[in-house]
């Protein structure tokens, strides 16, 4: 396979021209055929919304939606993306209001169509199945109509709640103590920790008291994924200042360890739980010399991959890390 390396050049030289996320799209959409709406990739992301009900339901000690006075419920997810799948989910599972948030406007129509063809088939086939809450029904029926061309991308999103903003969560606008649920998706290891910091002090201070956070959390180099003779650590052998030449915001690596995550959270005053997490395999470490700043961190630590972390407003909790390990594919 190509070096990464050279997938880093191309991305700095993309970060430097008008219109990058449009190029973006046509290089992974026709080139390297990365951005296909696939039936996996669709149902992985439903399967993620989904554990992240579930997860919010167990915090609220209650077995579905219907539990929960759904009319007032309200989430926020931190990074739309290519397909808002994520927020639709959640208003067929019973939420009435989704602000979904990212700092670019990626979402394209024949992407859009193209994961509701799927939404409508994976629904009438029985590949997914959740519980119907009163205004299911209907809604599904709004995407239905969407399809038949009755209705374009922003009336549907509009008619099932979902209100996308192309800024900075940290100023989100949002109502103090309104959001029940904030959640994201393999978002967290792509923004600067100064950043992180601002919008955990803004999801303190819209959540409410007994509302939960639930995040995904992809930490290990990316560019592991393209490249098959580098590992999932490779990038903890730069220093900061040898990483700039590869960190570019078309994909940033913040290099941030599950200890920062859960201290951030502290910080702002969400007790934090562990759901869930992959292992680098050991032998990794075999391959590079840690960078300084890496040496003093501990083992489990560094080889932390992908990770599911829950957090919640209760101070006298301490981070619960005693979770069942699994090894991360290289």
């Amino acid at each position: 396979m190509p070096d990464w390396r050279i997938k880093a050049a191309l991305h700095r030289v993309i970060d430097r021209m008008p219109f990058e996320h449009d190029i973006n799209y046509f290089l992974q959409r026709f080139v390297t055929r990365n951005l296909v709406t696939s039936k996996e990739n669709i149902k992985n992301k439903i399967g993620q919304c989904e554990k992240h009900i579930d997860s919010f339901l167990e915090n609220r000690g209650v077995d579905s939606v219907k539990d929960i006075n759904s009319e007032s419920l309200q989430a926020l997810e931190i990074g739309t993306g290519w397909y808002p799948v994520v927020p639709i989910i959640l208003s067929l599972r019973g939420f009435s209001k989704i602000y979904t948030y990212d700092i670019s406007k990626l979402r394209r129509p024949v992407l859009f169509r193209e994961m509701c063809v799927l939404l409508i088939e994976f629904i009438e086939d029985k590949t997914i199945t959740f519980e119907m809450t009163k205004d299911t029904e209907s809604k599904i029926l709004t995407i239905k109509k969407y399809l038949d061309g009755g209705l374009d991308m922003d009336r549907l999103l509009k008619n099932l709640g979902v209100e996308s903003r192309i800024c900075d969560v940290s100023q989100s606008g949002l109502p103090s103590q309104s959001i029940d649920l904030i959640l994201s998706n393999d978002v967290f290891e792509h923004i600067e920790s100064s950043l992180l910091e601002k919008m955990c002090r803004e999801f303190r201070r819209v959540i409410k008291s007994d509302g939960v956070m639930s995040h995904f959390i992809a930490i290990g180099d990316h560019f592991a994924s393209f490249d098959d003779k580098i590992t999932f650590i490779n990038y903890l052998q730069y220093s900061e200042k040898e990483w700039e030449k590869y960190n570019t915001s078309m994909c940033y690596q913040n290099r941030l360890r599950l200890s920062e995550y859960f201290t951030l959270f502290s910080k702002n005053e969400f007790a934090s739980e562990l759901i869930s997490r992959e292992f680098v395999d050991k032998s990794a470490l075999e391959y590079i010399r840690l960078a300084p700043q890496f040496e003093s961190i501990s083992e489990d630590d560094l080889l932390t991959g992908n990770c599911w972390l829950r957090g919640y407003i209760d101070a006298d909790i301490e981070p619960n890390l005693s979770v069942q390990i699994s090894t991360h594919s290289e």
